[in-house]
């Protein structure tokens, strides 16, 4: 009796066709190229980005008499101004509404007693 024969497993690999080569480094060339246009693309938005920010903080300084102090001094009021009407409307808005996604901050001893 003769015992079961397993298939070789080699054998079921067929070796690659020099046309499905080219095509698989085709794709890897085209998936290399689109990596690299992308990075260029990221890096050139940076770019822009940066630039866009010094023409900004530029301006800034201009409005305020070339004064770098006084600029940011006008930032920090713009930004504390900002945040409390952030404040303002989380507390309007209500929590419903929100569905949780606004958290709110605990009132301090200050606010309470008040």
């Amino acid at each position: 009796m003769s015992e079961p024969h397993e298939p070789d497993p080699s054998a079921s690999v067929e070796a690659a066709s020099p046309e499905s080569e080219s095509v698989a480094a085709e794709r890897l060339a085209a998936e290399m190229l689109q990596a690299e246009i992308l990075q260029a693309e990221i890096l050139q938005a940076e770019i822009l980005e940066s630039e866009i920010l010094e023409s900004e903080t530029d301006a800034a300084i201009a409005l305020c008499g070339g004064d770098a102090r006084a600029a940011l001094r006008a930032s920090l009021l713009a930004n504390a101004y900002l945040e409390a009407e952030v404040e303002r409307l989380s507390e309007a808005v209500s929590a419903g509404f929100a569905r949780g996604r606004i958290r709110r901050r605990p009132k301090s001893g200050a606010q309470q007693a008040g």
